[in-house]
Order: C-alpha cells, then structure tokens, then sequence
C-alpha cells in the first residue's frame, strides 16, 4: 500500500486495518507493508493505531461484534510469534500488538503494528499470513514504486492519492498482478476483473475473460487454400535456393523489391 500525502488519510487508514488485519490477516491478497509518504507518515500512524484499538478480538461465532478471530491453528500462531520476534531484533517497534492475547486462550495473535524496520531488511520480504503490518516512510514517487517492488512476492497492491492521474501512473509501474488505486484487495470478488500476480505470487489467471481461456485448451486449423509446391519445399534447385533467399531478404531485411518477390513465389506455385 502506498499512501501519497495528498490522499484521504482518515480513509486511507480506515482501509488499511481492514485489509491488514481481515480474517487475522489469513487472506492471500492481505495487506502487508504500508509505505507512507514522508509529509504524512505521522498521522498516518496515529490514525491507523486509532483505528486498530477500536477492534475487539475473540469468538466470532458467539459475538458478532467481533471483528478480529483466532489462527488457524498453534503453528499459525506461533509463527506470528517468530515473525514479530524477528522484525523487533532487526529494529523494528510494535506500537501495537506483537503478542498472543492475554485475555483469550487459543491461538489468537494480536492486530500488530510494527514500525522501524529496516527498508532493506530479511524479515521484510517474509510472507506474512497473520495480522502483523509494517509501515515505512518514503521520500517520493520514484522510491514509493521501488520499494513496494522490493520483495520476490507481487500478488496485490494499492496506490492512495486525489490525484487519479498520479495514481494510474504509479499503479501502472507496479509489478504487482492488481494494483487498485483508493482501494485494496476488493476486486477479488469482482468476476470481470482479472486476477493473477507475479514473480513468487503464483502465475496464470482466475476471474474475466482471461481467467476462462486458463481452463481452455488452443486447438488451430489451418487451411492452405493454394495450389502448386511452396518454394522452400524439397528438391531445392538454383532458382529455388535464389527464391528463398530473396523471401527472407524482402521480409526481414531492407524490405526492398518486396512486391516482385511475392509475383515469383506466386508464379512458383502455379508451375509446380
């Protein structure tokens, strides 16, 4: 997610809990490093750990005012313990979260918040499957794009600014397979919009029209309506080897005399 200062920041920020900590953040396409634009990074921060607060974790089944369940299971969990262990030893401070819940039994992970990692840091490129999000300042557009590419992985991705023009621009250098501009991770469940990523993300594609030729098999008929043998057939003579070579000379060189060498490939056909 990349967050320009000109962006909505309240909404912005609103969106980010959800796509960061949906589903304790067990979800492919989650949102995993923010990169906040300099002027704003502050506020930015502030308005999401706000956010965040405000969502009560526990059994989901029982209470429908939760918004953030459990792990999957113990190595889910446990994971996010490494993980958040790790970031923390390379430099980076939870100013939220970063452990099991206290006040529930289980596997539930706290919404985490991680700020100061190294941009270049090992823990950085990690797939994330839980509800650990990092933040991270940039300077400009240049390096906003170059570090949202930093990593092997290139499912998803957005761009937040008022300025749409801005936005396609830079969610049109992204390498990622969806970047959506003032948005995240919705389109999923949009059937006509394609879905693929990148690089370790997978590959092929799911959803619109592209998505139904993934599970179509080509199957070509070609028709040679002609007559007569074609000039690079066997047995090859002088003036067939001269023809050839005039063929590929005209196609794919200067291009020069093309119109009298297609004549004498015509004129070939009808004398075989």
């Amino acid at each position: 997610m990349i967050v320009f200062d000109d962006a909505d920041l309240d909404r912005a920020a609103e969106c980010a809990v959800w796509a960061s900590f949906v589903n304790s953040g067990q979800v492919c396409v989650g949102l995993r490093r923010i990169y906040v634009q300099e002027g704003s990074f502050e506020r930015f921060l502030a308005l999401m750990k706000a956010k965040a607060s405000e969502l009560r974790q526990g059994n989901g089944w029982e209470d429908p005012g939760v918004s953030v369940g459990p792990m999957i299971n113990e190595e889910a969990a446990s994971k996010m313990e490494s993980l958040c262990a790790r970031m923390i030893s390379e430099g980076g401070r939870a100013v939220m979260g970063g452990k099991r819940n206290p006040d529930l039994t289980g596997t539930f992970f706290e919404p985490t918040i991680i700020v100061g990692v190294p941009k270049d840091a090992g823990s950085v490129g990690e797939e994330v499957f839980g509800p650990i999000v990092n933040l991270f300042p940039f300077s400009d557009e240049e390096e906003a794009i170059r570090l949202a590419d930093s990593t092997e992985f290139a499912l998803a991705g957005s761009v937040w600014t008022r300025n749409i023009e801005k936005g396609r621009r830079v969610a049109s250098n992204l390498r990622s397979g969806t970047v959506v501009v003032n948005n995240a991770i919705y389109t999923y469940g949009l059937p006509a919009t394609p879905w693929g990523g990148s690089g370790e993300s997978g590959f092929g594609v799911t959803h619109s029209e592209e998505g139904f030729r993934q599970m179509m098999r080509m199957h070509h008929v070609h028709v040679d309506k002609g007559a007569g043998k074609d000039a690079w057939w066997m047995p090859y003579t002088e003036e067939s080897t001269e023809l050839q070579k005039d063929i590929v000379t005209s196609f794919f060189g200067d291009g020069k005399g093309k119109m009298g060498t297609i004549r004498r490939f015509l004129s070939s056909r009808k004398k075989g």
